[in-house]
């Protein structure tokens, strides 16, 4: 299931997926900054349906994002692009990589 060229925000995303009673999701993100505002704001609660997030980060630090996603019981993994790394080495302000973070003990 995904949201095509729509804004979407935390609360968008929380009634989406009470609604359809969606569980045991793989969340695949990749929306151009945005990944702050939803894994930030998310309640607790919505995270027991996801064992499984793969997502960009844009522009800031992940740290706050890997810091919230531990605290709720993930492992996280995070990967720069080499293509990236050299090419937003040229801009020092922006970052940008990828991060898998997973609760199963696969």
């Amino acid at each position: 299931v995904f949201a095509y060229n729509e804004a979407i925000n935390s609360e968008k995303f929380e009634n989406f997926i009470k609604y359809n009673n969606f569980s045991n999701i793989f969340l695949k993100l990749d929306c151009e900054g945005c990944e702050y505002d939803l894994l930030l704001n998310l309640p607790n609660e919505i995270f027991n349906r996801i064992p499984e997030i793969i997502f960009e980060y844009h522009k800031n630090s992940p740290k706050p994002l890997i810091k919230r996603l531990n605290n709720l019981g993930y492992s996280c993994n995070k990967r720069s692009s080499t293509i990236s790394e050299i090419y937003w080495s040229l801009i020092k302000h922006y970052r940008v990589g990828v991060i898998y973070a997973s609760k199963c003990s696969c």
